[in-house]
């Protein structure tokens, strides 16, 4: 029996090289809430007490780099391009990520108090420092871990 070895597209090196440049170049310094994980709990449950939270540190506030038609389509359902990648959770409210787990959210319907950011579902708590960075739709899709 004749068994093939799997072949990738030539572009998956490339593809690879464009993402982790992505994670590794530098972006605009940010700072999100500076409150131990108990006062930032406090915190998101004083301004969202109905809606399930997530602390994260070690994140990246992400605005996509859409066309317009992208754009548009995005703030027809009450959205904007930007969403966090988190490397490191650090509580989840409703059980879905453990501790030391990444994180990517959906799109922001929010951005207020200097660190609670708003999606459909959640709020994420940014703690501590973290970085701006534009990116590729795409790109930005594909992260994992």
């Amino acid at each position: 029996m004749n068994v093939k070895e799997p072949t990738f597209p030539q572009s998956v090196d490339s593809y690879l090289v464009t993402v982790s440049g992505f994670l590794n170049t530098p972006g605009e310094s940010l700072m999100g809430l500076d409150m131990t994980e108990g006062e930032a709990i406090a915190f998101v449950k004083s301004h969202f007490p109905n809606k399930p939270y997530c602390l994260v540190s070690n994140w990246m506030l992400i605005k996509m780099d859409a066309d317009e038609r992208s754009l548009k389509a995005i703030q027809r359902i009450g959205s904007e391009p930007y969403l966090v990648y988190a490397h490191n959770v650090l509580q989840d409210s409703a059980g879905r990520f453990y501790r030391g787990q990444w994180v990517r959210s959906t799109l922001q319907v929010s951005f207020t108090h200097g660190g609670l950011f708003e999606t459909v579902n959640t709020v994420y708590v940014l703690v501590g420092a973290g970085l701006a960075k534009t990116a590729d739709p795409d790109v930005v899709m594909s992260i994992h871990g």
